[in-house]
């Protein structure tokens, strides 16, 4: 009867990758995706525009431009291979 009233829970209104583009989320994961098309392609570099994390995780530098063709060849070859 007393003590904390419960605060009702409502839904996180954050859309996952998955939401927002209808693609797997695995695409987002170096050399998983193989050859991208372009509509893929183009929902990849937004996303990698928008989240540092995954830049990393691509390989990508902070100030370094991503490219469709840079996006494309770690898509194919993964990172293993992109590293010099």
């Amino acid at each position: 009867m007393y003590g904390p009233i419960p605060m009702p829970r409502f839904k996180s209104t954050k859309k996952t990758f998955t939401d927002r583009t209808g693609y797997d989320i695995r695409l987002l994961t170096p050399g998983f995706g193989g050859e991208l098309g372009p509509d893929e392609l183009e929902a990849l570099r937004k996303e990698l525009l928008r989240r540092p994390g995954l830049r990393e995780r691509w390989g990508f530098g902070e100030k370094e431009r991503i490219t469709k063709q840079k996006i494309q060849k770690i898509s194919l070859e993964g990172m293993n291979n992109n590293k010099q």
